[in-house]
């Protein structure tokens, strides 16, 4: 979840309680600095200084980045023979993931072009039985209009 901060117009607070509500991000647990708040009072004047917030803000990640330099460099020659394992059978477990996805989804690709080509040979049957039945359709309705005809006329003479 990102942390962000609101900015309320007006004068800052006179008091140093106000301080103590304020919390900072630790440095040491996060990578990437978004912004530091700087506690105390604000100035009097109404124009800003892009220029010390910005270099406090890229003192502010160079010194994190560092501390994640050194901190690595220093992680890996304290490691015991427990921490090696460890990280090689994350490495297996991460390409045995990757592995068991990968054919995971081949296999389901393979099933939906399979089904997909059974839904096209059954679109083209339905399509040929539309055609065949409004043939069939056409075809009774006149065998219906001349059977109608023939019932109509008189095949018979009267007699008297």
């Amino acid at each position: 979840m990102i942390n962000s901060s609101v900015i309320i117009s007006g004068e800052a607070s006179e008091t140093d309680s106000d301080d103590d509500n304020c919390k900072v991000k630790d440095m040491t647990t996060s990578t990437s600095i978004q912004a530091a708040i700087v506690t105390g009072e604000d100035s009097e004047s109404d124009d800003e200084n892009p220029g010390s917030i910005a270099s406090a803000v890229s003192v502010l990640t160079q010194s994190a980045q560092e501390f994640t330099k050194s901190g690595l460099s220093d992680q890996h020659k304290s490691d015991s023979l427990l921490h090696k394992k460890l990280r090689e059978c994350n490495d297996q477990l991460c390409t045995d993931l990757d592995a068991f996805s990968q054919s995971v989804i081949t296999q389901a690709g393979k099933n939906l072009t399979a089904i997909d080509q059974e839904l096209l040979k059954s679109q083209n049957t339905l399509q040929t039985a539309v055609t065949s039945l409004r043939a069939l359709h056409l075809n009774s309705a006149m065998i219906k209009e001349k059977l109608q005809t023939i019932l109509s006329s008189k095949f018979l003479s009267n007699i008297k």
